[in-house]
């Protein structure tokens, strides 16, 4: 007869945290970190998540600086890291669809926790009903990779175009 694992339960309903957040000591005194200390919830995985996000579009990759013109691979690599520069812009209605497709294409090639193929990225309208010419508001929706369920993730961010700064907030917390 097999004797039950008392970790299982706890194992199903927590997430390994990104490389980057493991080899973080939180508690450098202690030698043997606690399964609870190794592992998180569905929401801390989540504002893990938002962190990264925002972490993302508030860098300006490469290709704002340098043209990356035949070197895909560069294009494609963590060298280009971020989104274009969105400060000192002034965004006309056709600029908006170029800028959703980058910021998907962003989230796609640098998050892989989020699913692409649930990714959707859209300009939400001003308060006022017109875009105003240096606050862009807009929803980032899609769901997490986890077992046995996908996540979900809905965001709305606010991007400063006199500043570049992007701000996120996660609306299913």
């Amino acid at each position: 007869m097999s004797k039950a694992n008392p970790l299982q339960g706890a194992r199903s309903t927590r997430l390994l945290p990104v490389l980057l957040d493991r080899l973080t000591d939180h508690n450098p005194e202690s030698r043997k970190e606690a399964l609870h200390e190794r592992t998180m919830t569905k929401a801390e995985f989540r504002q893990c998540v938002l962190r990264d996000i925002s972490w993302l579009l508030n860098t300006t990759n490469a290709e704002s600086e340098t043209s990356m013109a035949g070197i895909d691979e560069v294009r494609r690599s963590v060298v280009n890291f971020g989104v274009l520069a969105l400060s000192g812009k002034q965004l006309v209605d056709e600029d908006l669809d170029e800028v959703q497709k980058r910021i998907s294409g962003a989230i796609k090639m640098f998050e892989p926790r989020v699913l692409p193929e649930s990714l959707q990225v859209r300009v939400l309208p001003s308060e006022s009903g017109t875009h105003t010419h240096n606050q862009l508001t807009m929803e980032i929706r899609g769901q997490l990779w986890s077992e046995p369920y996908p996540i979900d993730l809905l965001l709305r961010s606010r991007v400063d175009l006199e500043s570049g700064q992007i701000v996120l907030e996660d609306l299913l917390r």
